[in-house]
C-alpha cells in the first residue's frame, strides 16, 4: 500500500470513538466476515446432498442465494456515500474498487481527495479469502487493528442460519415449533459446522480452541443471566441455545432499522435481518468514522444505532439486550481480558453499561407517567433493566 494511503488509515485509527471501536470491522474485515459465514452454509449443504437428502440441499441452497442478495445489497449500502472533496485526514472512506476475484482493493489517498463508491459492487461469492485476509494482515503490521481476527471467530461460531429473511409473524404457542418455524425447518449439521470452524480458526491463525471456549462462554452467560435460558438448554441440547438465541434477535419489527443507508420497506428489512444474523450492525448509527463499517460482538447494547436509544431499543425488545450482553461477556473475557489484558477498557464498557442502566430506568418513569398503554413497552424494559443489572454484576467480577 503507498505511504499515502497507510497515513490515512493510521490516522483513521487514532481518530476512533473510544473503546467502541473495540468492537469495530473495517468495510474489509465485514466483506471477510460474512465470505466466511457463507463458506459454513455452503460446506453444509454439500454435506446434505452428500447425505443424499437433495430437497433440503436445494431449500438450503434457495436460502444462501437470498441472504447472499441481501448480505450484498447490505455491503453496498455501508460503501454508497456521496462524492466529495475533502482532506486526506478528514476522509471517511478510501478510493476502492472491487477486483475479479471480489477482493476490494484500496488506492492511495491524495492530497484533494474525492470519495465515490465503488466502481463494481461486492459479490462476497466471489471473494477470496485467503487474498483478502492476506492483505487484511499486511495492513496489521503497520498498524494493529485490536482482535477484529477473534471476533470474527466469535461471530462465524455464533452463527445459526436458515432464520427467517421476510417480515412475518410465527403464532404457535408451543416454543420449539415457534423456532422450528423461524428457522424453516433447516439446520446445519454440527460436525460439518465444527469443521468448518477449525478452517475458519486455522485461516484467521487462531488457536481453534477458542471456538468451544466462545460457545461455552456465551451459553454460560445466557444461563446466568436469565432463568429461563436454563429451561430451553435442558430441553433443547446445547446446540438450541445458540439457535434460539438468534431467534428471539429476530422476533421484532425493528429489523430495518439497522439495515445501511440507502434501502427502505422490504429491502431494508430483509437486509437488515441478514446483516444481524451475520452479528454485524451499520455503524453510522454510532458516529463512527476512521473506516469501521459495522459494529460486532454485542456492541448493539451499548448505545443505540440509526438514532434509536437503548431505552426505545429494550422497550420494543429486551431479548436482543439479552442476547447482545452475552456477547459482550465472552469479548470482555476472553478477548478484552484473556487476550488483550485491557483492564482500561472494560472499565470503559462497564462505565456505559451504567449510563445505559440509567437510561432505561428513567425510560420506565416516563412511560409509567404518560398513560396504561405503555404496559408492554414497560414490561418489556423492565425485563431488559433486568438482565443488564444482573450483567454488570456479573462483569465487575472479571478479573
Amino acid at each position: 500500500m503507498p505511504n499515502s494511503g497507510a497515513y490515512r488509515f493510521v490516522f483513521a485509527l487514532k481518530n476512533m470513538n473510544g473503546f467502541i471501536s473495540e468492537f469495530g470491522l473495517t468495510y474489509k474485515q465485514t466483506c471477510l466476515l460474512f465470505s466466511l459465514e457463507r463458506q459454513i452454509i455452503v460446506n453444509d449443504i454439500i454435506n446434505t446432498k452428500a447425505n443424499n437428502k437433495p430437497e433440503e440441499a436445494i431449500r438450503k441452497q434457495t436460502w444462501l442465494d437470498a441472504w447472499t442478495d441481501n448480505i450484498n445489497n447490505f455491503l453496498e449500502g455501508l460503501n454508497k456515500k456521496e462524492t466529495k472533496k475533502t482532506k486526506p485526514e478528514e476522509c471517511e472512506s478510501p478510493i476502492s474498487y472491487v477486483d475479479e476475484n471480489g477482493v476490494i482493493t484500496l488506492e492511495a489517498i491524495p492530497e484533494e481527495c474525492e470519495c465515490p463508491a465503488p466502481s463494481s459492487k461486492t459479490d462476497i461469492a466471489k471473494i477470496d479469502n485467503n487474498n483478502l485476509l492476506e492483505e487484511l494482515l499486511q495492513e496489521e503490521n503497520a498498524v494493529s487493528i485490536n482482535a477484529w481476527r477473534y471476533l470474527i471467530l466469535l461471530e462465524c461460531t455464533l452463527f445459526t442460519p436458515y432464520y427467517t429473511l421476510d417480515n412475518k409473524e410465527i403464532n404457535n404457542e408451543n416454543f420449539i415449533d415457534k423456532v422450528k418455524n423461524i428457522f424453516n425447518g433447516l439446520s446445519l449439521n454440527e460436525e460439518t459446522q465444527k469443521n468448518s470452524l477449525v478452517n475458519i480458526a486455522e485461516l484467521l491463525e487462531i488457536d481453534f480452541k477458542y471456538i468451544d471456549i466462545f460457545r461455552k462462554r456465551y451459553q454460560e452467560s445466557l444461563r446466568s443471566l436469565s432463568g429461563f435460558w436454563t429451561k430451553v438448554l435442558l430441553a433443547g441440547g446445547t446446540g438450541m441455545i445458540v439457535a434460539v438465541a438468534i431467534v428471539l434477535f429476530f422476533i421484532n419489527p425493528i429489523a430495518a432499522a439497522f439495515a445501511a443507508p440507502g434501502l427502505v420497506g422490504a429491502a431494508a428489512f430483509s437486509a437488515g435481518m441478514a446483516a444481524l444474523g451475520g452479528g454485524a450492525i451499520a455503524a453510522g448509527g454510532f458516529g463512527i468514522a476512521g473506516g469501521i463499517a459495522v459494529l460486532v460482538g454485542g456492541a448493539l447494547v451499548l448505545g443505540g444505532s440509526t438514532g434509536m436509544g437503548i431505552g426505545a431499543l429494550a422497550s420494543a425488545t429486551p431479548q436482543i439486550v439479552l442476547t447482545e450482553l452475552a456477547k459482550i461477556e465472552v469479548v470482555l473475557k476472553e478477548i478484552v481480558l484473556g487476550i488483550q489484558h485491557d483492564v482500561k477498557t472494560m472499565q470503559e464498557i462497564i462505565l456505559k453499561l451504567n449510563d445505559n442502566l440509567a437510561e432505561m430506568q428513567r425510560e420506565v418513569t416516563v412511560l409509567k407517567l404518560e398513560n396504561k398503554k405503555n404496559e408492554d413497552k414497560i414490561k418489556n424494559l423492565m425485563e431488559a433493566i433486568e438482565y443488564l443489572t444482573k450483567a454488570i454484576d456479573e462483569f465487575q467480577k472479571l478479573k
